[in-house]
């Protein structure tokens, strides 16, 4: 994730830095958490406290180009009204019908209905055999949605989805499921859990999102 802002209106981003333990691998980016007084990775299913988003990365191996690769420090920019920016997760079509996308690769079953309503849904490529006339770029309104079928209903769809079209999801605000992707950068809607982040903006254009913190460990936990 990338820290592009703060909501206090600071132009500075907050950074500090935090004990680590040498051989622990944490990479810029990566949203971290403390432990036992110790930056580490956030889980994918992270629930708990956020330290931030690290700013350097620190291998846990030797390096003798880069002494901070095994220090004891590792620089994390922790301020708890940060707003970081990562790519919107993509799903890959089933296929749908008009005004519906039944989302495939990617995307859960397990979100509660309606979660997506209010987001935004971006065709990012159509597959081989698309019977979608709509343009790549087009960007649909999500107006519902089924956790059980995986199915998104949107608007302004020309033709219809068919497997292997590809969309971009850009949930709407105020959404805090999903999970951390493998590498702790993005939101993966492979699965769902009470993140400790929410969605509170997107940018359909670029295919962004834009998350912040909901608890910190700095702050008072909303939980």
């Amino acid at each position: 994730m990338k820290v592009c802002y703060d909501k206090c209106g600071s132009q500075l981003r907050s950074m500090a830095e935090y004990p680590i333990d040498p051989a622990q691998r944490v990479m810029a980016g990566q949203v971290v958490c403390m432990r036992q007084g110790r930056v580490v990775p956030a889980g994918r299913k992270e629930c708990g406290c956020i330290l931030g988003v690290a700013v350097e990365d620190h291998t846990g191996q030797r390096d003798v180009l880069d002494p901070r690769a095994t220090g004891t420090h590792i620089l994390v920019y922790d301020s708890p009204t940060a707003v970081c920016e990562s790519p919107a997760p993509e799903t890959v079509a089933q296929g749908g019908d008009t005004g519906r996308i039944f989302a495939g690769e990617g995307f859960g079953g397990n979100f509660a209905d309606g979660a997506f309503a209010g987001g935004l849904a971006v065709l990012t490529a159509r597959g081989e055999d698309s019977r979608l006339l709509s343009c790549v770029g087009t960007v649909f309104e999500i107006t519902d949605s089924c956790g059980a079928n995986r199915s998104l209903a949107v608007t302004g769809l020309e033709g219809m989805p068919t497997a292997g079209d590809r969309f971009a999801i850009l949930p709407p605000v105020l959404f805090s499921g999903g999970v951390l992707d493998e590498e702790g950068r993005a939101l993966d809607l492979s699965d769902t859990c009470d993140l400790s982040l929410r969605i509170i903006g997107a940018d359909a254009a670029r295919r962004r999102i834009f998350t912040l913190a909901r608890r910190h460990c700095l702050a008072v936990s909303d939980r």
